[in-house]
């Protein structure tokens, strides 16, 4: 396998990844709206 293959399979695992753990994030907290909350602010929590 070659760096350009193994590198686009990197990339697509971590795009398929990142969808799935936004999904789960989803399920386990409803009130996470996508279109209004940024991602990073999820990690700060509750206080901030």
């Amino acid at each position: 396998m070659n760096i350009r293959r193994a590198g686009g399979a990197l990339a697509l695992g971590g795009s398929v990844t990142f969808t799935v753990l936004v999904s789960a994030l989803h399920l386990l907290q409803p009130e996470y709206d996508a279109r209004y909350q940024l991602m990073s602010g999820l990690a700060l929590g509750r206080d901030g």
